[in-house]
């Protein structure tokens, strides 16, 4: 490894805290520091980088550059991978079995949350989370890399083995200053007429499937690769979005869902494992109770 992959690691903690609060001061409270050494922290990963990563105004608040809230959005995926490194390592001491999770980008909040209520009842069991496609995802289960996946039914191949576990209903979701034109219980006519933000993904013919059958007559403002960058295009105000209940976040506060139940089938989530190699002993125990627990998801919150 060399000197610009250990201080990138070394000030991504502070440069978090800033970007978060969009404060020196806050963010060196939080961590503990002076602002005068969390001010050179970010600076030093400034110079590293070759680029400002904040606008930085006399008697205004700290801004994120374009540059800044690139690095900042792909923190969650670095942690993620980070995590599940710690995780590995643990093992070679501990001597605990790995279940070894895939899971689309989309239900990995989801997953996560499943988890942690149900990992208290396995304490020799630990994990390592992997996020991708759902093509890849597959792939990575034939080839052993994975003990199992979390994907839509049609992202399956021929070979794997496929868990019913629930189906997701198709929701459109628009910022509630967007809707509040329409009036108090607007028809799905005046709701299809909203600009859109169409979904991109690794399997383009699936993520078109949500828009079969629904008369949108908006145009697409913006088209987006995660369900993420979707939501976050949708809160400011660029459009609404078509995506999979269990995408949505837990904060609706400034958003508002609506069922398309009744133009578009639900997409079936499945566990996805191979004949091959099954999970056994308490590896199979994990994923029945994360089985049972996911099959009475039926939350549809009402129109």
């Amino acid at each position: 490894m060399n000197d610009l992959d250990v201080s990138l690691i070394q000030y991504l903690r502070p440069f978090c805290y800033v970007a978060e609060t969009l404060s020196i001061r806050r963010a060196a409270a939080i961590l503990c520091l002076t602002p005068s050494a969390v001010s050179q922290q970010i600076q030093k990963l400034e110079e590293e980088l070759g680029m400002p990563l904040f606008e930085r105004r006399s008697g205004h608040p700290l801004k994120l550059l374009p540059a800044g809230q690139f690095l900042y959005s792909r923190i969650p995926a670095l942690g993620n991978t980070l995590y599940s490194l710690r995780c590995e390592l643990k093992n070679f001491q501990l001597e605990q079995q790995i279940l070894r999770v895939g899971v689309l980008a989309l239900l990995q909040s989801l997953l996560m949350r499943s988890m942690a209520a149900l990992s208290d009842g396995f304490p020799s069991l630990n994990f390592s989370l992997h996020v991708a496609g759902g093509s890849m995802l597959c792939h990575n289960i034939l080839s052993g890399e994975l003990d199992c996946a979390l994907v839509f039914r049609e992202n399956l191949l021929p070979t794997l083995e496929e868990i019913p576990l629930f189906d997701s209903p198709l929701m459109l979701v628009a910022h509630r200053s967007l809707v509040e034109p329409l009036g108090p219980s607007p028809s799905f006519e005046r709701l299809f007429s909203l600009p859109m933000v169409y979904v991109a993904g690794a399997s383009p013919i699936a993520e078109l499937d949500a828009y079969a059958g629904i008369p949108l007559t908006g145009t697409v403002r913006l088209r987006v690769a995660t369900p993420p960058a979707a939501l976050e295009a949708v809160r400011l105000r660029m459009g609404a979005a078509i995506m999979c209940r269990h995408a949505l976040p837990d904060d609706m506060t400034d958003l508002q869902a609506f069922s398309l139940d009744e133009f578009t089938p639900r997409r079936h989530v499945v566990l996805a494992v191979s004949s091959r190699h099954p999970p056994e002993g308490e590896k199979k125990l994990f994923l029945n109770a994360l089985c049972s627990r996911w099959r009475t998801m039926n939350d549809v919150p009402a129109r």
